[in-house]
């Protein structure tokens, strides 16, 4: 009676386990690779798909950090990243790599507000800093840093996160209302908010125009030297140094009030100097053309409250819009030539009216109930 053999490569076959089939099927040579089996094909197997299977397969955090600094493939490196939990590492790799593909995949997965400001504070690259600013939601974060970190990426993405093109156009068409900025910019003086929208705005949609108004509302001659250097556009620089100058020469009491006005002219809204000329300049034109340049409603009703020059403080509420003010100085201005300008230039009824009954002032009280007069006349 015959025996039945097996033949041999069927008993190999039987001996072989299923998942060494599938390995030598998928590139593999061995029966389930170990963890560290799969680190070294993953940086060293000379065939792509090989190392790219490999740092898939990998789940060992400690393993798969090993592979983000030492694999030599980038495409091993960045799939070895995005299988990792460690926020720290992310920003460790997001401020130290050189890789940018890899900084941007791990910036992508970092959501810990700190370790956003540790990137900012430790990269050294621009798009870097701008990616870790746009990821930052706390606006007093964001205002701290443009507060504290100068001219540089930094400053200006936080800037750009912080204020859209509507506030800067805003800005730009209230000839320098600050509003929306000192909510933000808490307790930073106007001078310097104002250095900020001139370096930065012009980076937001074409806005040139909102960075030379700021300037032309700047009247600190060492903030203006600073955005001379600071700033690339020749335009805005030469618009600076210009504005350094005709400080120089309203300052410069021994050249001739001519000259003096003139420069004056250039210096539109460099309210905090033009005040302190039209108070205390000894010269009566320069003091009156200084009025004339001044913006800030409320500047101009600290002239008119109390002048030193009459002619001075007519001219400043000649230049008041703002109703309750017009009011107020109609009411309180030491000044009487002041007070019966405010009355005449109020045009709100309700205004008029409380000053033609409740006036102390006999000569407000008659000037309220002329205009009265014209606007009923009007109506």
């Amino acid at each position: 009676m015959k025996t039945h053999t097996t033949h041999p490569s069927k008993q190999i076959q039987k001996a072989v386990c299923p998942a060494l089939l599938i390995a030598i099927a998928l590139g593999f040579s061995g029966c389930g690779k170990s963890a560290r089996e799969l680190v070294d094909a993953a940086q060293y197997s000379d065939d792509k798909s090989t190392r790219m299977e490999s740092a898939t397969k990998l789940s060992d955090q400690k393993l798969l950090a090993e592979l983000v600094i030492n694999a030599n493939d980038a495409d091993v490196r960045t799939t070895a990243l995005r299988k990792l939990k460690d926020q720290e590492f992310f920003a460790r790799v997001a401020a130290e790599s050189s890789d940018i593909t890899l900084v941007m995949a791990a910036l992508e997965k970092v959501t810990d507000q700190k370790l956003l400001i540790d990137i900012i504070n430790n990269s050294k690259d621009r798009i870097t800093i701008k990616k870790a600013i746009e990821k930052i939601t706390d606006k007093q974060t964001l205002a701290a840093i443009l507060k504290t970190e100068g001219n540089n990426p930094a400053s200006e993405a936080a800037f750009n996160q912080l204020f859209d093109s509507t506030t800067i156009k805003h800005f730009t068409e209230t000839d320098g209302d600050l509003t929306a900025f000192r909510e933000i910019l808490k307790n930073l003086p106007d001078k310097q908010i104002y250095a900020l929208i001139a370096k930065y705005a012009k980076i937001r949609d074409a806005n040139e125009d909102a960075s030379y108004k700021a300037i032309c509302r700047i009247s600190d001659k060492s903030i203006l030297s600073e955005l001379v250097e600071s700033i690339g556009d020749g335009v805005l620089r030469l618009g600076a140094t210009k504005r350094i100058s005709a400080i120089d020469t309203a300052s410069d009491v021994t050249k001739p009030d001519e000259a003096r006005t003139n420069a004056l002219l250039a210096l539109r809204g460099a309210d905090d100097f033009l005040a302190n000329l039209a108070r205390n300049d000894k010269s009566a034109e320069v003091r009156r053309a200084a009025t004339f340049g001044i913006v800030d409603q409320q500047v101009l009703a600290g002239l008119a409250k109390n002048p030193q020059d009459e002619v001075a403080g007519g001219i400043a509420v000649s230049l008041i819009k703002d109703k309750n003010i017009l009011a107020d100085l109609a009411r309180s201005s030491i000044n009487e030539r002041v007070r019966l300008i405010a009355a005449n230039a109020a045009s709100d009824m309700q205004t008029i009216s409380e000053l033609a009954k409740n006036a102390k002032d006999s000569g407000v009280q008659s000037a309220a109930k002329t205009v009265l007069e014209q606007l009923t006349k009007g109506k």
